[in-house]
C-alpha cells in the first residue's frame, strides 16, 4: 500500500474477497482512497459487491476511485456512482450506467483499453487522487455536465486547496447525489446460515430425546405375590469317590476330590550368639566329710559341679577315702578330678583355689581351678528365629479354596466347602537351632483338598425329602435352596466324607418369568394386572411403569422386570 499526502494506493489481490477490500478501505486513513484492481477480478462483476463498496465508502466518508481499464466493469460502476480511472495517474470518471438493470454476474471484457494495463511500474510516485497536488494544476477542470457526458471528479489530496484545485472540489460538490435504492435488500447470508444450524441441531436433538423418551428410558417392573410357601429339608447323605453311580437307597452320591499343593518360604535373621572359642579344664579335690560317717557314694563321671553361675563337667568317676587332716578324720578324693566347663569362655577361667558345689550332693564340696577358657563368639539360629520365619509365611487358605472351587466348576461338579481340608504341613529349616548362620529360611508345604459331586445328584436325594412332606398334586417344587444350603462335615474317610445337609425349600406354583415378560410385552397395566392375576395361584400383582409419561409396558424384553415374591411363612 503506498502514501501520498491524503491519498491511499491499494492493491486487490485476485483473491480477496468484497469483505476484505471494505475492511482495507476502512483501516486507511486517507480521504482519497484508490483500488488498483486485477485482470478478471470477480469480486467486482457483482452489482451488489459494487453496491457493497459504494456504500462502505460513504459511512467511512472516503472518496473511492477503481482503478482499472476492463470495460466489462464500467457499467457497474457507473450504475452505482463509483470512479474510475485507467491507470494511477489518470483522471478519475464516473461512467455511463446501463440503459436496463445490471444483472449481477455480467460477461467480463478480457480486452484492454487503449491505455497500457495497469501496473505498479505505472503507478511511480502520481498516484489517483493526486488532484490538489502539484501535478493537480495541470488535470482539466471538469465540465458542467451534459446530457450523456460522463461525470468526472477531482480529489482534494493536500491540506491547502489552490484555487484551481478549489474549483474542481466545487464542481464535484455541484453534481447531484444518486439516490438511493430504497427497494435493494441485500440478504443476510449468514444470519440465514446460522438459523439453518441452529434449526438442523434442534431437529438432531428432538430425534435423539424421542429416541431416548420412547426407546430407552420406558422401563416396566412386575412384582407378583403367589400363594408360596417355604419347607425345611434336613438329609444325611455319603460322598463316595468310589461310587459311580447316585444310590438313592442308601443316598450315597458319587464324589471326585481335587487338590493344590503350596510351598511357601519364609526368612528371618538369626539372633542368637554362641561363644566357639575354647573351654576351661582344671583338677578339684572333693571333701566328703567326717569319717564318722559311712563312706560317701562315689560322685559319677559327667557330674556338674558349680562355682557361681558356671557349671563344670567331672571327666572320671571320684572315689573316696579316709585321709587324716587336721588331725581330724575325713573322706577325700582319692584323687584330684579332672573337669572341664560346660561351655566355652575366659569367664569360665578361675585363679586360685575356687570352692565348687557338687549338683545333687549337699555333703559333699570340692576346690580346685580351671583355666585355659578363651572367647570366639559367633551368630547362631535359634528356635526362635526359626519361629519368626515360619509366621511370616502368609495364610492362603481363601485363595486356595477358590482354586479348588474353579477345578470343581470346569469338571461340571458342585464344590461342598465343608469339605475343604488342609493337611498336615511339611516345614523344613535351612539350619537348626545353634548352627552358625546369619540368617535362616523356612520352607513350608502344604497340600489342600475339596470333595464335589454332580449338583442334580444332590438335588435327587433333596427333592425325595421334600416331596415327603408336600401335596405334589397341586404344588410344585420352585427353588431346592442348594446353593443357599448349609452343608456339614460329620466324618471324613479314606475315599470320602459323611455329610449332612439342610435347605430351606420353596414350593408353589411354576411361573415362568421369562414367557410373563413376554406375554406383558406392549400392554397397559390393567391388561398386565388381568391375564397374570387369572392364574388361582397369584395372590397379587402389582406394575409400575416409568419415566411418568409412560403407559403400555415396553416392546423390548430386556426393560422388563418381573419378580416373584418370596414366601415369608414357614409350613
Amino acid at each position: 500500500m503506498a502514501h501520498t499526502n491524503d491519498k491511499d494506493t491499494i492493491y486487490v489481490d485476485i483473491d480477496d474477497e468484497i469483505t476484505a477490500v471494505i475492511d482495507k478501505i476502512q483501516n486507511s486513513s486517507s480521504k482519497v482512497v484508490a483500488l488498483v484492481l486485477p485482470k478478471r477480478a470477480a469480486t467486482f462483476q457483482s452489482i451488489v459487491n459494487m453496491k457493497l463498496l459504494k456504500r462502505a465508502g460513504e459511512q467511512a466518508k472516503k472518496n473511492l476511485v477503481l482503478v482499472t481499464t476492463e470495460s466489462g466493469l464500467m457499467p457497474l460502476a457507473g450504475a452505482v456512482g463509483l470512479h474510475v480511472a485507467s491507470t494511477p495517474s489518470s483522471r478519475p470518471e464516473i461512467p455511463h450506467a446501463p440503459s436496463a438493470p445490471s444483472r449481477e454476474e455480467d460477461d467480463i471484457d478480457e480486452t484492454v483499453g487503449e491505455d497500457e494495463p495497469v501496473s505498479r511500474e505505472r503507478d511511480g510516485k502520481k498516484p489517483v487522487g493526486e488532484l490538489a497536488g502539484a501535478s493537480a494544476a495541470t488535470l482539466p477542470l471538469p465540465k458542467k455536465s451534459q446530457p450523456g457526458d460522463v461525470e468526472a471528479v477531482e480529489l482534494d489530496n493536500t491540506e491547502a486547496v489552490k484555487p484551481s484545485r478549489a474549483a474542481g472540489a466545487a464542481a464535484i460538490d455541484r453534481r447531484p447525489k444518486a439516490k438511493k435504492d430504497k427497494k435493494l435488500h441485500i440478504p443476510n447470508f449468514d444470519r440465514f446460515r446460522l438459523l439453518l444450524v441452529l434449526g438442523g441441531v434442534l431437529l438432531v436433538l428432538l430425534i435423539v430425546a424421542g429416541y431416548f423418551a420412547f426407546a430407552v428410558l420406558p422401563k416396566a417392573t412386575i412384582a407378583i405375590k403367589t400363594n408360596a410357601s417355604n419347607i425345611n429339608t434336613n438329609v444325611d447323605f455319603i460322598l463316595s469317590t468310589d461310587a459311580s453311580t447316585l444310590r438313592e437307597s442308601s443316598n450315597t452320591v458319587p464324589a471326585k476330590q481335587v487338590s493344590v499343593e503350596r510351598t511357601q518360604t519364609g526368612n528371618a535373621q538369626a539372633t542368637g550368639q554362641q561363644n566357639k572359642g575354647d573351654r576351661a579344664e582344671g583338677e578339684v579335690v572333693i571333701n566328703a566329710g567326717s569319717c564318722s560317717a559311712d563312706v560317701p557314694e562315689n560322685v559319677p563321671s559327667g557330674s556338674g559341679i558349680s562355682s557361681g553361675n558356671k557349671t563344670y563337667i567331672t571327666q572320671s568317676t571320684t572315689r573316696f577315702t579316709p585321709v587324716i587332716s587336721g588331725g581330724k578324720c575325713v573322706y577325700r578324693s582319692s584323687d584330684e578330678t579332672e573337669i572341664v566347663a560346660q561351655s566355652a569362655g575366659s569367664s569360665y577361667n578361675t585363679s586360685g583355689s575356687t570352692t565348687f558345689t557338687v549338683a545333687g550332693r549337699s555333703e559333699l564340696t570340692a576346690s580346685g581351678s580351671a583355666k585355659g577358657g578363651t572367647d570366639d563368639i559367633q551368630t547362631v539360629v535359634t528356635q526362635a528365629d526359626i519361629d519368626t520365619a515360619k509366621g511370616q509365611i502368609e495364610n492362603e487358605q481363601n485363595t486356595t479354596q477358590e482354586e479348588l472351587r474353579s477345578q470343581l466348576a470346569s469338571q461340571g461338579l458342585f464344590a461342598i466347602a465343608a469339605t475343604y481340608n488342609q493337611g498336615e504341613p511339611a516345614v523344613t529349616a535351612s539350619a537348626n537351632p545353634g548352627d552358625e548362620a546369619s540368617s535362616v529360611t523356612v520352607t513350608v508345604t502344604t497340600t489342600f483338598t475339596m470333595l464335589g459331586a454332580k449338583q442334580s445328584d444332590i438335588q435327587t436325594i433333596v427333592d425325595t425329602d421334600i416331596k415327603s412332606q408336600i401335596d405334589t398334586g397341586s404344588q410344585s417344587i420352585l427353588d431346592r435352596g442348594i446353593n443357599q444350603g448349609a452343608f456339614s462335615l460329620k466324618n471324613m474317610t479314606d475315599n470320602g466324607a459323611s455329610m449332612n445337609i439342610q435347605t430351606t425349600a420353596e414350593v408353589g406354583p411354576d411361573l415362568n418369568t421369562s414367557e410373563i415378560a413376554e406375554q406383558a410385552a406392549g400392554k397397559k397395566s390393567s391388561e398386565i394386572r388381568s391375564l397374570i392375576g387369572a392364574n388361582p395361584d397369584v395372590t397379587e400383582v402389582e406394575v409400575s411403569m416409568s419415566p411418568f409419561w409412560v403407559t403400555k409396558a415396553p416392546s423390548n424384553l430386556d426393560k422388563i422386570t418381573v419378580t416373584i415374591a418370596k414366601p415369608t411363612n414357614n409350613d
